[in-house]
């Protein structure tokens, strides 16, 4: 019995310190109309992140560059961020065209499309990105 209280301890210590000192997450929207609620009210570009599982180089986004302090930084302040799943929201990437998975797309608050960038895009480039857009989108 001793042995299963010292097992959980040890595993909720684990637990603990795997999350201890982690930066806030991103702020990822899944419904791109929420989103464009929110991007108005904020007024603020949108960023519209296409991915999906099977994809390798949505995996280094995932693991290399979205993870980064500020990279969440930067993303949570400066635009709504969005997430759209291609193999579950096909009509959204029919919408956009989206020819290749990572696809970003930076939108005003309607969704009307004013740039993108296709494939991974490296933490300093995506931070380039997001310092340079304007605070208020109407200064588009």
């Amino acid at each position: 019995m001793k042995s299963v209280k010292q097992f959980i301890l040890i595993v909720a210590a684990a637990l603990l310190l795997s999350t201890a000192g982690r930066a806030e997450d991103i702020y990822w929207f899944k419904d791109l109309d929420k989103a464009s609620e929110a991007a108005l009210k904020e007024n603020k570009v949108m960023m519209v992140d296409f991915w999906a599982d099977w994809c390798a180089a949505c995996k280094v986004m995932d693991e290399d560059v979205y993870p980064d302090p500020e990279v969440i930084k930067a993303i949570n302040e400066n635009v709504i961020g969005v997430r759209i799943h291609f193999d579950l929201q096909q009509d959204l990437a029919r919408k956009y065209g989206i020819p290749a998975l990572p696809f970003m797309l930076f939108t005003n608050s309607y969704g009307t499309k004013l740039f993108y960038h296709r494939g991974v895009l490296e933490k300093e480039n995506l931070l380039m990105v997001l310092k340079a857009l304007p605070k208020e989108v109407a200064e588009l």
